[in-house]
């Protein structure tokens, strides 16, 4: 396993960053307290064990790092802010390897570091297809996308050959197609014609209709006036009731109560009551609304029979051309039949190719890799190997293990110089990533064999 990516968020000062182990060597540079040796932590702090009561980034409730192995394998821990506000607790360590979780983490984590260290029977106890998934892993004989593409290529060789079959005869029998582009003119200028005369009726029927509309409207408003008009009365004939009752109660006040009387009896006289005006009639428009309803459907018949006698000339026509493609297309599959076979063959030369690369590079006497995807130690097949095999292969195995996680973290004040070169050599060596910080301003010019990372202030950037 070699480490692909390692996410930080909301730990010290880092709020959030993902950084892509792509190279044998990372180098962050940055002033001091600005968050590079966190980085560093960090891979050791997702492993397990103590960690700093204050590892939480100020202000949040929760953080986490993951370090990523490849699209489905990582380890991730967690912290969070207890109830009482101050103490910070961390779950439990995920370790998730080939999509499933790993039972015990932790001490799978101490396992990954040489899986034979902690047990010597560790290729014994596995089967048949976890024995062929871990030298998948540990040499990288996955030839899986040279037989994905194989099987495509194959089955599109196949599919090809079909279809060329299932072509037979072609009838090549030329038809002339038919001009109908005058004739949907025609019937376009047939059915334009109709729609501005209906739009011209529509015009007209809404105008008597906002005629009448607005006379209903001025019919409304005087209805409204005659009726504040009325009220206003009666409530002058309720007051001439109630001072008359008061002349016959209260003798004192005649005088001016006769007064407002004959002042009330006065206006009333020259106020009579007033009738409400009638209501307009509703237009006549049955007419108009004919003729607009004619107009929607206008008698394009004739000319409907002549674009569909077109329409079947051109059909043999175009049937006549597609023959014509179809034998074009013939043609194509045939060229592309014999492009497949050629990818076929050189995808099965490519994957001998690998297989035999890396059966001279495995530093492993004796263990060889076939092309049906298993593989062969001292001459036995993979589900023959005797008990004594699988010990002399698991010990040559475990001397191939480097020491860690693939990662060696390096935290210095001064520049790397020189010795960045000697940093890259061991990384490929020992094939591990090295990651190191560096206080100071990130260099113009570096190795083209090393990822820079500039660290300020908790951002890290590239």
């Amino acid at each position: 396993m070699k480490p692909s990516k390692l996410i930080v968020k909301n730990i010290g000062i880092i709020e959030d960053a993902e950084i892509e182990i792509s190279q044998p060597l990372l180098v962050f540079y940055g002033q001091l307290m600005q968050g590079k040796s966190t980085i560093l932590h960090a891979v050791q702090w997702v492993c397990g064990g103590e960690f700093p009561s204050d590892i939480l980034r100020h202000g949040s409730l929760s953080g986490h790092i993951e370090l990523q192995f490849g699209e489905h394998t990582h380890l991730r821990r967690e912290w969070y802010l207890a109830k009482d506000g101050k103490t910070i607790k961390a779950r439990a360590l995920e370790f998730i390897r080939d999509g499933r979780p790993v039972d015990k983490p932790a001490a799978a984590v101490e396992a990954l570091l040489n899986p034979f260290t902690l047990d010597q029977d560790y290729l014994i106890r596995k089967n048949e297809k976890d024995r062929n998934r871990y030298f998948v892993e540990l040499f990288g004989v996955d030839t899986s996308e040279i037989d994905t593409e194989l099987t495509v290529f194959e089955s599109k060789a196949s599919a090809l050959r079909s279809e060329i079959k299932g072509f037979g005869e072609i009838d090549l029998t030329k038809h002339e197609p038919v001009d109908t582009a005058a004739l949907k003119a025609a019937r376009e200028k047939i059915v334009g014609a109709a729609d501005l005369e209906r739009k011209d009726l529509e015009s007209r029927l809404s105008a008597v209709d906002k005629t009448h509309d607005t006379a209903v409207r001025d019919w409304q408003a005087s209805c409204e006036k005659v009726v504040s008009f009325n009220l206003a009365r009666a409530s002058k004939h309720n007051r001439l009731e109630t001072v008359a009752k008061e002349i016959t109660e209260l003798e004192g006040r005649l005088a001016k109560l006769n007064a407002e009387a004959t002042e009330t009896r006065a206006w009333l006289s020259g106020n009579p009551p007033q009738a409400k005006p009638e209501a307009p009639q509703p237009p006549d428009t049955a007419e108009l609304k004919s003729k607009i309803h004619a107009l929607h459907s206008p008698d394009t018949a004739a000319i409907d029979q002549q674009i569909s006698d077109a329409g079947a000339a051109n059909v043999r026509a175009e049937q006549y051309q597609k023959n014509l493609a179809t034998e074009e297309r013939r043609k194509a599959k045939a060229a592309a039949l014999d492009a497949s076979e050629k990818a076929i063959k050189a995808k099965r030369e490519a994957k001998l190719a690998k297989l035999t690369s890396i059966n001279e590079t495995c530093k492993i006497e004796g263990l060889k890799f076939t092309a049906d995807g298993e593989f062969s130690f001292e001459g036995t097949t993979a589900s023959m190997l005797s008990t004594s095999q699988l010990m002399r292969l698991s010990k040559s195995l475990s001397d191939l293990y480097p020491p860690g996680l693939g990662i060696q973290l390096i935290d210095r004040g001064e520049s790397l110089g020189s010795s960045i070169f000697k940093l890259i050599d061991r990384a490929k060596a020992e094939e591990k990533t090295v990651l190191a910080t560096v206080v100071g301003e990130r260099p113009a010019v570096v190795p083209e064999q090393v990822g820079v990372f500039v660290v300020e202030k908790g951002v890290v950037s590239q």
